[in-house]
């Protein structure tokens, strides 16, 4: 069996996105955070318990030092049932930047 990054954490399948983004680019895409959040909140209200969705919302609130929401999401990110390890590695991470606030 081959290894690969799909293999070993499926679900990751951002790495091969970032290597053809680099055959079509010269830079890769950039955004400012202010503007990947309200994409981030576009995501939420179509799918509101996306758990990967959400931690990147807590992980831009935190960057902010939005404390009020950084919490208010990590608190629902907490309240979801984790369906896969990569879910479950996601909340933990939502406890320990909730443990920081």
């Amino acid at each position: 069996m081959r290894f690969s990054a799909q293999n070993v954490r499926p679900g990751y399948d951002m790495l091969k996105k970032a290597k053809g983004c680099c055959c079509f680019y010269a830079t890769p895409p950039s955004a400012t955070m202010d503007e990947a959040l309200v994409d981030f909140l576009a995501a939420e209200e179509e799918k509101p318990e996306w758990i990967e969705n959400l931690i990147y919302i807590v992980r831009i609130h935190y960057a902010k030092n939005d404390k009020e929401n950084t919490k208010k999401y990590c608190n629902k990110l907490l309240s979801l049932t984790p369906t896969d390890e990569d879910e479950r590695d996601r909340l933990d991470e939502a406890k320990k930047i909730l443990a920081k606030c």
